[in-house]
């Protein structure tokens, strides 16, 4: 994805941030990582203020399940990504060498709603106008495209909403905006962080 800021790691690394190739993969294994450490917290809490004070009520246990309420936060933000996956790097590839000089191109998109959530491997954002290729999922395509009509909306973008479940269909669309000679500019940047605001 190109010209979003990056998070640094403690590494130095930077960070994967939705939009990113890869953010799926590495938000599941966070979130997992951060569910796990919950859990043994939790768990030593508990276990600890029993066995100091000799019996199950006493206000460390309070403490212990007070800390259950962001354990589970963070348990759900897992189950609303687990059933998605980083689609292909191939695929992406081939979209960033058409797209990526004329376009906005992302990535490992993961958006809810009240209805539910829904997943985009691939959203090239071109002026006003949005393709976006999904993978086979609960959300009808159609539904994805009314929700990412809704996003261009309400950045004020002018253009057409295009969903595709086929790559080579959403690879020669893509081809054909790639003779273009025009530059990512306010729009395809307004629109970017009006879809993103709304992905987890």
């Amino acid at each position: 994805m190109k010209d979003m800021p990056k998070r640094l790691k403690k590494t130095g690394r930077p960070a994967l941030l939705p939009g990113d190739y890869g953010y799926i993969s590495a938000y599941k294994k966070r979130q997992m990582i951060k569910v796990i450490i919950w859990a043994v917290i939790i768990a030593a809490v508990i276990t600890g203020g029993w066995i100091a004070a000799g019996t199950r009520m006493n206000s460390v246990t309070v403490i212990g399940m007070v800390l259950v309420l962001p354990a589970a936060k963070t348990l759900i933000g897992w189950i609303v990504v687990a059933r998605y996956h980083t689609g292909s790097r191939k695929e992406y590839d081939q979209i960033m060498e058409l797209a990526g000089k004329n376009s906005l191109v992302l990535a490992d998109i993961v958006l809810t709603r009240y209805e539910g959530s829904m997943a985009v491997n691939i959203a090239v954002l071109h002026g006003g106008t949005v393709l976006a290729y999904v993978p086979k999922q609960k959300t009808s395509p159609e539904k994805i495209r009314e929700y990412l009509t809704e996003i261009k909306k309400a950045a004020q973008a002018e253009g057409s909403v295009s969903v595709y479940t086929d790559f080579n269909k959403f690879y020669a669309l893509v081809k054909k905006l790639s003779v273009s000679q025009s530059k990512p500019g306010k729009t395809e940047e307004t629109l970017m962080k009006e879809l993103l605001s709304r992905a987890v």
